[in-house]
């Protein structure tokens, strides 16, 4: 027996909805799964108002079918104009015939609205002549759907707002994308016409671009990637600074999605649309020492990471000495060449000087090295030392890097302690290690490499050598300064001198000869 209906249960309709007030084409799923989350609602009365207009619309094009209604109404007149001897389906294909002519007149007339409003006929759209869409009657159609939607952008434009509105047999032809409805509308460009645009660098406002669209998946697209992002540049001023790229460029202007297809990095996106070099070919880049300029590399970005791989900062390095045709002389690499180059961040941190970047880089000596190299009196120019820099003052506040600057000198001229000279210094751009104490021979007695007698008789020599006019300072230069730099009992320095037996009377330093200890002449006090 069959079951009672339940309260609540599912009724039968009791009334027959015309089709055309109810069509609906159906989105299949994969192209649904691709809507945006949030998309733009139109009211309801717009709605209402465009559906009324585009029923007019295919009325006036005479794609309309007659209801029953039309045909009760012109009974009379069929009944006159069909001849009564005919067969059955001529007297009907003479009735349709006669009606038509009836209802073509009024239309003609301007009395479309009263047609529909009495349901004397029934829109049938017509989207498919011959395969082909008629260009003209899809611009018709969308401008009168923007003109009654204000609100609502191209770029805005769903499948919903089209199914809506009836345009589903518009969006099912069109291989249910909002963006071709567009393109046939004339209200975007094409694929081909967005990348010829970007392959010129000259966009224009006139007609949109499918990366403006909200529901274009152009991730999977590496063409208009590329395009998208010279777009990108050319709508925020940035051509030919790609580099300073942010993610907030890309969210301003529509492109959030493929920002965040490529787990919201711009390098990344750069990358992809073949405007930037990937980390893989940089460092590969900096192994073989050969860099272009036809892509970035992702120190070059704006917002680049804050870089500690010791693979990476000899990469950056090799660019930096590459970009200021620097590789033949490392030793002009200055904190300048960093900073003009977008790197002020990298070069701001103490464990990135040029000295340390160059000893990450392979082209200078470490710390250890350097002093290994001193202690046994062993130097080697398969790399450069940190003292011959140009501008690396560091290392003068290092006792041990001092002593080992001063063994180096001795061994690139070949000459002793004793026999150094001020020019020795100054032609190995070392006249920063006797700046503080006045001559060169002033540090040699300070470091230990030198007694007092040999820097008397050093200084003696270049008195004679400037000329009588020459004043003699010799204890003031070595009692000026009261810091012994090196110990004793360092590993790579000369013994220190035996304590003399006098003292200067004015510094209290001491000093084998009295003479100099008490340069005026003033007699000691016993």
């Amino acid at each position: 027996m069959p079951q009672p209906r339940t309260e609540g249960a599912r009724k039968p309709a009791t009334a027959r909805i015309p089709i055309a007030a109810v069509q609906r084409f159906p989105i299949p799923l994969a192209v649904r799964k691709r809507l945006p989350l949030e998309e733009k609602r139109l009211s309801p009365e717009t709605t209402q108002r465009f559906t009324k207009w585009l029923q007019a619309y295919f009325i006036e094009q005479g794609n309309y079918i007659p209801t029953a209604a039309a045909f009760q109404k012109y009974r009379a007149q069929v009944r006159l104009k069909v001849h009564p001897s005919a067969q059955k389906w001529e007297k009907q294909k003479q009735a349709k015939r006669i009606v038509r002519e009836q209802l073509d007149l009024q239309i003609a007339q301007g009395e479309t609205a009263k047609l529909l409003e009495k349901e004397l006929v029934i829109p049938k759209p017509r989207w498919r002549i011959g395969e082909k869409i008629k260009m003209h009657t899809i611009r018709e159609i969308m401008d009168e759907f923007f003109k009654l939607h204000p609100t609502l952008l191209p770029q805005h434009l769903s499948a919903n707002n089209l199914v809506e509105n009836r345009l589903g047999g518009l969006l099912a032809l069109l291989q249910y994308s909002p963006f071709k409805v567009l393109v046939a509308a004339g209200r975007a460009y094409p694929r081909d016409d967005a990348i010829a645009h970007a392959q010129v660098g000259k966009f224009s406002n006139k007609k949109i671009y499918p990366w403006q669209m909200n529901q274009i998946g152009i991730h999977l697209d590496k063409e208009l990637q590329a395009a998208s992002v010279k777009w990108l540049l050319w709508k925020t001023g940035k051509q030919g600074a790609a580099g300073s790229l942010v993610a907030d460029n890309f969210i301003q202007n529509g492109l959030g999605g493929l920002l965040a297809s490529h787990n919201s990095s711009p390098y990344a996106v750069l990358v992809a649309a073949g405007l930037a070099h990937s980390i893989v070919a940089a460092l590969k880049h900096s192994e073989l020492g050969e860099f272009d300029n036809s892509r970035l590399y992702p120190w070059q970005m704006e917002q680049s990471a804050n870089y500690s791989d010791s693979k990476m900062l000899a990469a950056i390095t090799k660019w930096v000495l590459w970009k200021t045709s620097k590789q033949s002389n490392v030793r002009d690499l200055t904190r300048e060449d960093f900073t003009l180059n977008r790197l002020a961040g990298l070069i701001a941190d103490p464990n990135h000087s040029p000295s340390k970047l160059l000893v990450i880089s392979g082209y200078a000596f470490s710390y250890e090295e350097t002093l290994a190299h001193a202690s046994t009196g062993k130097f080697s120019t398969e790399k450069i030392y940190v003292w011959e820099m140009r501008r690396s003052p560091s290392y003068t506040v290092d006792p041990k890097m001092v002593g080992s600057a001063i063994k180096w000198l001795m061994w690139k001229t070949g000459k002793n302690a004793v026999s150094l000279t001020q020019n020795d210094f100054s032609s190995h751009h070392l006249q920063i290690l006797h700046k503080p104490y006045g001559s060169h021979v002033s540090l040699l007695y300070r470091s230990g490499f030198v007694t007092a007698s040999q820097a008397r008789r050093m200084t003696e020599r270049s008195i004679a050598f400037r000329g009588k006019d020459a004043s003699l300072r010799f204890s003031g230069l070595l009692g000026r300064h009261s810091l012994v730099f090196y110990p004793s009992d360092s590993p790579i320095l000369a013994p220190k001198p035996p304590e003399p037996k006098f003292r200067s009377a004015q510094s209290g330093y001491p000093d084998t000869n009295p003479v100099f200890a008490n340069p005026k002449g003033k007699k000691r006090q016993k």
